[in-house]
């Protein structure tokens, strides 16, 4: 059984010009012990198809299809049982690490702070 199995993904953007098809009908599947990078044109739908895994897409954002992983319909899932996923289980590195990091912080300690949020519920600062 694959760890990961998305099967006939289609998300719309609903504007009021009209509908944006943004991916239609993906299917893939992941192991366990697999890693996947997804290349691409601009454009393409990579990003869309990673916030569409962790459910980071607009309200309104229409999303058919079935996302599956570790037995899980993460469509389905309610918001606050979703977040146990996000970061811990599943996790997205966009292709533009300058625009999600800040340049003045090491990147390790922007690593740490990100895991001490997550992790360390008692808001102890993080050292440096």
């Amino acid at each position: 059984m694959p760890l990961l199995s998305i099967k006939n993904l289609t998300v719309d953007f609903p504007l009021p010009e009209g509908t944006v098809h943004v991916l239609d009908g993906v299917s893939l599947e992941l192991g366990e012990k697999e890693r996947l990078a997804l290349i691409g044109e601009t454009g393409s739908g990579k990003t869309v198809l990673g916030h569409a895994i962790l459910r980071l897409l607009p309200p309104g954002t229409q999303v058919r299809g079935e996302v599956w992983y570790d037995g899980c319909n993460l469509l389905s899932l309610p918001s606050t049982r979703m977040r146990e996923f996000r970061g811990k289980e599943i996790a997205m590195v966009l292709q533009n690490p300058a625009a999600a990091l800040n340049p003045v912080l090491t990147g390790g300690y922007q690593v740490r702070e990100a895991i001490a949020r997550r992790w360390r519920p008692t808001g102890r600062p993080v050292r440096r």
